[in-house]
């Protein structure tokens, strides 16, 4: 596709300063030629949606190369499957809409544990020091034994959470479809600051620089400050921000529902440029070696280079785009609302391999040992091998 169907703005500085410092069946398939041997010690660990803190979609790897994919295990849960998988201690870990959350064995997918909450979940699992951390659309998010599943605390935000936790240095970050970011303590749960927006907080929040930055469906981008949650700044955008911000050199990259991918500087604020694609964006973009990449729900991927949004190149992959893309190893993975997941060559965007799930793909998938996981609405979790 050509890039008709984008426009890079560059504006002036938006003059604001942010003011803060830089059961149900278990594995219904296993590959034969699953080496038995293999430990987790070659997958390395993904403890959060999109991979770390700022949320840059990186990947640990290697990539699946091969042009031919296979299924090296499948697990059916009792739902569609939104969530995104992450990766500990080699135990996959993703939630459903049956209201699991489910803990895998990442090389066979035999189920290691599920529990149970009161509603879906659309939520991806954070990890942090034994702990699983997940919101349910019944308003609690749990925190969880990684080990056993044991519920050690949940706390009711008041209405279904949507967003991905964030955990730094023993704190979580978290938003809630009653319009709040909260910052909860990892060990006891407790209530540490609350800040309020006017509307959902679907987007996951974003930490970086003694900052948290988290969207809301107010159309604004909210600047939050991490010790204390008060509110820096609000940025305005034309639609509901559900994306998540991207972080890398001090430049922050987010999609909004008015169809348009804006790059602020992290540090003051200041504008730098903006992309107008021909749909929304929910899905968040993914940052690697001066590149963003980023998907929009007129069915195109983009890469883009972060300094000035000058466009690299722009693919249609032929429906809407709302998992995000994972990257590493010269390939971006993303999954489609066709239902498939998909590998691209991040030098020009050709197809390097495609798998069809029997569903339509939410879920953003995670890249680690060889491996592919990802979600579908057919209720299944993959992993998908070379």
């Amino acid at each position: 596709m050509k890039a008709t169907r984008r426009q890079v703005l560059r504006t002036s500085a938006i003059g604001i300063s942010f003011g803060l410092t830089p059961r149900l069946m278990s594995a219904t398939h296993v590959d034969a030629n699953l080496r038995q041997d293999a430990g987790p010690s070659d997958l390395a660990d993904v403890l959060m949606f999109r991979g770390d803190l700022r949320r840059t979609g990186q990947m640990p790897g290697p990539a699946v190369t091969s042009s031919s994919v296979r299924v090296l295990w499948e697990f059916a849960t009792g739902d569609e499957v939104w969530s995104s998988p992450v990766l500990s201690n080699g135990t996959l870990f993703i939630g459903s809409d049956d209201g699991r959350i489910y803990a895998l064995d990442a090389r066979t997918g035999a189920e290691r544990w599920s529990f149970q909450t009161g509603d879906s979940i659309f939520s991806t699992p954070a990890v942090e020091g034994g702990t699983v951390v997940v919101g349910s659309d019944d308003g609690n998010v749990y925190a969880l034994d990684e080990r056993q599943g044991t519920l050690l605390w949940q706390f009711d935000t008041g209405a279904g959470v949507w967003s991905s936790a964030a955990i730094e240095t023993g704190t979580i970050f978290i938003g809630s479809e009653n319009g709040t970011l909260s910052a909860l303590n990892l060990t006891s749960g407790d209530l540490l600051w609350l800040a309020e927006t006017e509307d959902r907080v679907r987007s996951s929040a974003t930490v970086a620089g003694g900052a948290v930055f988290a969207g809301s469906n107010d159309g604004h981008l909210y600047a939050v400050a991490a010790e204390t949650g008060d509110i820096a700044v609000r940025i305005p955008t034309g639609g509901s921000v559900r994306s998540s911000a991207a972080i890398e050199s001090d430049t922050l990259v987010f999609g909004s529902l008015d169809g348009t991918l804006y790059a602020l500087d992290a540090r003051n604020g200041q504008r730098v440029w903006e992309i107008a694609t021909g749909g929304s964006i929910e899905s968040s973009p993914a940052i690697m070696d001066g590149v963003v990449f980023f998907g929009s729900r007129d069915g195109t991927l983009g890469a883009a280079s972060l300094d000035s949004g000058t466009e690299i190149w722009s693919v249609m992959l032929g429906d809407e785009i709302r998992s995000s893309p994972a990257v590493c190893d010269g390939l971006v993975t993303v999954g489609c609302m066709d239902g498939r997941v998909l590998a691209l060559d991040v030098a020009d965007g050709s197809e390097r391999w495609s798998f069809a799930t029997g569903g339509r793909v939410y879920s953003s998938p995670i890249v680690s040992g060889g491996i592919v996981f990802a979600g579908s609405t057919d209720g299944r979790v993959l992993a998908l091998t070379g």
